[in-house]
């Protein structure tokens, strides 16, 4: 269905969910990227930034509940907030032609209790019971499927 060319970076806290969505993305024939794998001498932020721009062309954000607040909620790891952000901006920078949007681009799988913010609200977003992402499959599936579509029509008519 997919092409191997069209990769798909995973934003993932202290959570093994992500493994299954790397074999979700495979099963689709897309290449999903993983900062954890790919860790070069630069710092983890250097290399998501050289490959976001230059490699990437949408994003699965899995926020899960990694940390605990002093107030009670649990929130997920800063860094893939921050990830989450920096690859919004990337994206929404792309094609202002409106074809290929961040809104395209991203896609947001929360774990039911996560504690979410407002700044994300209207992207693409996916919920899942704790140890049961499995359940979501077909709807993750759909979600990159339609950001390949989308990527796709764009890159072509950048030609």
């Amino acid at each position: 269905m997919g092409s191997a060319a069209f990769n798909v970076i995973i934003m993932h806290g202290h959570s093994d969910e992500w493994k299954k969505i790397d074999k979700m993305l495979g099963d689709l024939g897309f290449t999903a990227r993983v900062l954890i794998r790919e860790y070069t001498a630069n710092t983890i932020f250097e290399h998501l930034r050289d490959i976001v721009w230059d490699e990437i062309h949408a994003a699965i954000i899995l926020l899960s509940c990694d940390d605990l607040t002093t107030g009670q909620k649990y929130r997920a790891r800063q860094n893939v907030v921050f990830e989450l952000g920096y690859c919004f901006g990337a994206f929404d920078s792309l094609d202002d032609r409106g074809i290929y949007t961040a809104n395209d681009a991203l896609v947001i799988v929360a774990e039911n209790g996560v504690e979410l913010f407002s700044d994300i609200d209207g992207l693409k977003r996916i919920d899942y019971e704790k140890g049961r992402l499995g359940r979501r499959k077909k709807e993750i599936q759909e979600a990159i499927t339609h950001s390949y579509k989308k990527a796709s029509q764009y890159y072509r008519e950048l030609r």
